[in-house]
């Protein structure tokens, strides 16, 4: 008698097949949902994001420049650019007095020198100074050498040449002239301490 295959289905293959099909239809309802859902609306990104950025810009510039020009009459400036300001002169009242304007580099000068030779002559002439023994020798030569120089330079062979016995002895009154000013200017500035002194302590 030939063999007989009986195939016979267990209690786990029963209990597996309803929980398919159950499977299955939570997965179909799961697509149709998703089906019928609304595509998501995409942020649309401008091509050129730097044209788009210069258009507003100059559309910016320009509402700034008639704002401008609507409330004032300075003209209009570039964005970013901050208009110069102008402020009114300040007005004096009647009857003040001017505030004084800064004198000359010429008057500065001249009133400066002016006041070096009160000063000089006034030392010269002040009893209670005494000058330096420096001042008392360089002053006197140094005036001698002015009245050497000039006759020095007439005699010949140098006398004979006009332009360059004009031209030397120019040169050597420039040097005689600044050898006068450091000796003088040395004791002015001793002088202006003795002053010193002398009205810290009470001696007049």
């Amino acid at each position: 008698m030939p063999d007989t295959l009986v195939v016979t289905e267990g209690p786990d293959e029963a209990v597996a097949a309803p929980q398919d099909a159950a499977l299955l239809e939570r997965i179909r309802r799961l697509e149709d949902a998703l089906a019928q859902r609304p595509a998501p609306v995409t942020a649309v990104v401008p091509h050129d994001e730097e044209q788009l950025a210069q258009r507003l810009l100059t559309i910016i510039s320009a509402k700034a420049a008639q704002h401008r020009s609507a409330t004032s009459n300075v003209p209009p400036t570039p964005l970013g650019v901050a208009p110069i300001q102008t402020y009114a002169p300040y007005p004096f009242p009647p009857g003040a007095a001017m505030p004084p304007s800064e004198p000359s580099v010429w008057t500065w000068f001249m009133t400066s020198v002016l006041g070096e030779i009160k000063l000089i002559a006034r030392m010269y002439l002040d009893p209670r100074y005494r000058l330096s023994r420096f001042a008392q020798l360089g002053v006197p030569i140094i005036l001698a050498a002015f009245v050497f120089n000039y006759f020095f330079f007439l005699l010949p062979p140098i006398g004979s040449l006009p332009v360059v016995r004009e031209i030397l002895e120019r040169v050597v009154c420039i040097l005689l002239s600044i050898g006068l000013y450091k000796v003088l200017a040395r004791e002015v500035v001793r002088y202006r301490q003795v002053l010193e002194y002398l009205s810290q302590y009470g001696q007049h």
